[in-house]
């Protein structure tokens, strides 16, 4: 016999070869689309460095003591699986030592499986699960890269099957600059139609041969027989459709020992499912499965089947009316569905969608990539989602679902008040309606309960993040612990929404990390990436994780040699929050005048957008705070003003204020009324306890200062140190692990500042001095603010006489020295 051409038992070598280092007599079996012998032979030749030695019994039984006695593993193939055990007999009988020198193996190829009894003089078993082909062998066999999505229709038609994915790996063209192409099996070749052709009709020739084979097995079991029908459904919903359609409770045990024959595979970790070419041929062939397609809609209607399983169920059978009715309660549910799994369900959703199907029509605008992202000033993406999917659901009287509506409704109506006061409380209100919810959740089982605890779960980090947007952190932790709370209480069950595990890690990073706990950040991160390896997240969650890894590095003082300057695109959905660590970024590597000077620059743009100038909390901190270390406390006073901080920052902020006009015993006041409150955010505290530290510095209690400054972590906290005042910044930075960051010039001392007045301007009069810096006449300045032109030459006097100088010209340049334009 010689070795298969394809590429895949070449590709399976490396994975198979290391269960072979350790055992001399191994057992393989499976049905003969596993391609069990030239995969067997691929990892021998690879586990051992010599190619196997073919024997088939009883007709090689002459040849069995030449090859046992030589250095090359023996492959030795049988027909029936009772002749297993006879043939590890006849190995034993012949072999001219104990143990033989030869690795050796019995491979044999068919759909009956061997008894345990049979087995039983093996010291390794090989079965089906072992030769499915993983993504990546399958993908380093094909001729030509896919996209994510064609890869995933491949594996979904071949299960992973060897003789099914081979028509694939055949030499063909090789693509060098392929082009964005549809999520379709069809184009894994884009190039070559003829190849595709081929390939398509060859594997569904052998899916047929292998489903004509299999039929009868198939219709004598109606488990096996719902799995045609089903696809990679999580076991309890399998049970659960079975159950119904049994009218009889069937145990988890039974779906997996139906899950563990030869017809149903499993690639990667995904739920196990029979190969999409086999089932699409059991599902048209003259014995047809049963059920059929119409009893299991019926059932997956009828029985308390997960809403996105739901989904997923109806989506593979093409059952649209279905799926409607599945939406009208429960298309918020979508959120938890990856970017992958929303472009396979608009590619398969019908488009245009029957004027009927109202819910349906609105589901496919959500999950369609090429539908334009509504926006509202002021309102995160994460509530719009959620509001355009409960809104498009049918109405409901009474319970939780209509209570959550009404909230939603009211964070997203448009043209309503948007005050930091209002955002407030909204906030609190929607904070109290989901801590209840939850606890209703959780009295009733959340397991139970599923469909309405991951609804809750979305709709705590999509109010996490708006608690962010607002500074109330405090709020925001607790939104996204109920939010991880209920993900641990849905155990196995959270697998039934895709997205969920990885929106709540990103999430719970992302808050560690703008509180200031960059080591549970840390965790939080590792897990995300652990659970997002194989299928990547959504935009948000993606852009979530990367902001908390780049603020977790900032706060460690791991930054770039070549920090960008460039300043972030306002119309972002976490804009405020990624200019912050832009800003931290800029401090570290350029030191504090082009951190203050990227800041004026960054909250001017941000003045001309849609979104709240509260919102933008951190950058103004920080401006206040460089402002104050220049020892500027007027210019600082004036960016304080413009809006307010939340109100722990805001006490911490005005302490550093303090310090810099010369009073160090109010600042020390008002940092102990700040680290006196409960569950402050550490990066907010330790503003704080600089401000305490500088106090103590000033007031001459230098033993105090050194006890405080002992006991933090100073080398997780670097972004925030970069913020203190001299002497306390210069302790701390001495204290620092790195000779790199403390060599930052963030950290550094700073030059002896130029003499400048510490000025102090009207709204008006900075107005008229930004409107001066046009060129523009007075005439014209005036009729832009809408004043009289006197008015406006009696408020440029008065700026001139404040800034110290006589002419147009020089406070211009006056202004700009300040930072004031």
């Amino acid at each position: 016999m010689t070795l298969d051409p394809s590429p895949l038992p070449r590709a399976a070598a490396p994975r198979l070869a290391p269960r072979f280092h350790h055992a001399i007599a191994t057992a393989v079996h499976a049905p003969a689309e596993y391609w069990p012998a030239a995969l067997t032979a691929a990892a021998l030749a690879h586990a051992t460095g010599r190619p196997p030695v073919r024997l088939h019994l009883p007709g090689d039984a002459a040849h069995l003591p030449g090859a046992l006695a030589g250095a090359s593993p023996v492959l030795v193939l049988v027909d029936d699986p009772a002749a297993a055990p006879v043939a590890a007999e006849e190995v034993r009988r012949v072999a001219t030592s104990d143990p033989p020198a030869s690795v050796w193996a019995v491979v044999c190829a068919g759909d009956a499986t061997p008894t345990e009894a049979q087995l039983a003089a093996f010291d390794l078993v090989l079965d089906h699960r072992d030769l499915t082909l993983t993504t990546a062998e399958v993908l380093s066999a094909l001729p030509c890269t896919p996209t994510t999505d064609e890869a995933h229709a491949l594996l979904a038609a071949t299960g992973g099957v060897p003789a099914l994915v081979g028509p694939w790996t055949r030499a063909g063209p090789k693509p060098t600059d392929p082009e964005p192409r549809d999520a379709t099996l069809s184009h894994t070749a884009p190039q070559d139609p003829a190849f595709r052709d081929r390939a398509t009709a060859t594997m569904t020739r052998l899916a047929r041969a292998w489903a004509d084979r299999s039929a009868a097995a198939v219709a004598a079991d109606p488990l096996l027989g719902l799995h045609v029908w089903c696809g990679r459904l999580h076991e309890e919903s399998v049970a659960l459709l079975a159950s119904r359609l049994a009218a009889a409770p069937v145990p988890l045990a039974a779906v997996r020992r139906t899950r563990s024959c030869s017809l149903v595979t499993r690639v990667d970790g995904h739920d196990p499912a029979l190969p999409g070419a086999l089932a699409a041929a059991l599902q048209a062939g003259p014995r047809r499965a049963a059920p059929g397609r119409k009893a299991v809609v019926a059932a997956a209607l009828a029985a308390p089947v997960p809403a996105l399983e739901a989904v997923r169920l109806f989506t593979r059978l093409g059952a649209w009316a279905a799926l409607d009715h599945v939406l009208g309660t429960a298309a918020h549910l979508l959120v938890h569905l990856t970017p992958a799994q929303r472009r396979r369900c608009a590619s398969a959703w019908p488009s245009p969608v029957p004027e009927r199907l109202t819910h349906l029509a609105a589901g496919r605008r959500f999950v369609d990539p090429q539908e334009p992202r509504p926006s509202a000033p002021g309102v995160l993406n994460g509530w719009l989602d959620l509001g355009r999917l409960h809104l498009a659901e049918a109405p409901q009287r009474g319970g939780p679902s209509q209570a959550v509506r009404e909230q939603i409704t009211r964070v997203i109506a448009p043209g309503r008040p948007w005050t930091q006061a209002d955002a407030s409380a909204d906030l609190a209100t929607v904070h109290t309606f989901l801590t209840d919810l939850c606890h209703q959740v959780e009295s009733a089982g959340v397991r139970a309960r599923a469909d309405e605890a991951a609804s809750l779960i979305s709709l705590s980090l999509a109010a996490s993040e708006a608690a962010v947007r607002i500074g109330d952190l405090q709020v925001a932790l607790s939104l996204v612990r109920l939010a991880t709370r209920l993900m641990h209480a849905l155990g196995t069950r959270a697998a039934w929404f895709p997205l969920l595990r990885p929106s709540v890690l990103a999430h719970a990073a992302f808050t560690s990390a703008v509180v200031g706990s960059p080591a549970v950040a840390t965790v939080r991160l590792e897990s995300y990436a652990h659970h997002t390896h194989a299928d990547p997240p959504d935009e948000t969650t993606a852009e979530l994780a990367d902001l908390a890894a780049r603020l977790v590095a900032l706060d460690r003082g791991s930054i770039p040699a070549d920090a960008p300057l460039e300043f972030v695109d306002t119309e972002r959905d976490f804009a405020p929050e990624d200019a912050l660590a832009r800003a931290r970024g800029v401090l570290l590597r350029h030191g504090p005048a082009a951190a203050a000077e990227w800041l004026h620059a960054m909250l001017g743009r941000a003045a001309w957008t849609e979104s709240p100038a509260w919102a933008w909390w951190g950058l103004r901190a920080a401006l206040v705070l460089l402002h104050a270390r220049a020892g500027q406390p007027g210019r600082a006073q004036q960016v304080l003003e413009r809006a307010p901080l939340p109100p722990a920052l805001g006490m911490a902020v005005r302490a550093h204020l303090a310090l810099a006009g010369g009073h160090p015993a109010a600042a020390e006041k008002m940092a102990h009324e700040v680290l006196a409150l409960a569950d402050l955010a550490p990066h907010w505290r330790l503003l704080a306890l600089g401000a305490r530290l500088e106090a103590l510095l000033a007031d001459g209690r230098r033993a105090e200062s050194e006890v405080a400054l002992a006991a933090e972590p100073w080398d997780e906290q670097v972004g925030t140190v970069a913020l203190f005042p001299d002497r306390v910044r210069a302790l701390v930075t001495a204290r620092l692990a790195s000779p790199a960051v403390r060599a930052l010039p963030g950290l550094a001392a700073d030059a002896a500042p130029p003499v400048l007045p510490d000025v102090k301007l009207t709204r008006r009069q900075l107005d008229v001095l930004r409107a001066l810096a046009t060129d523009a006449t007075m005439a014209q300045v005036a009729q832009e603010l809408f004043l009289g032109t006197e008015t406006v030459r009696s408020t440029a006097k008065e700026l001139y006489r404040r800034l110290g100088v006589h002419d147009r010209h020089s406070a211009v340049e006056v202004g700009r020295a300040l930072g004031l334009l």
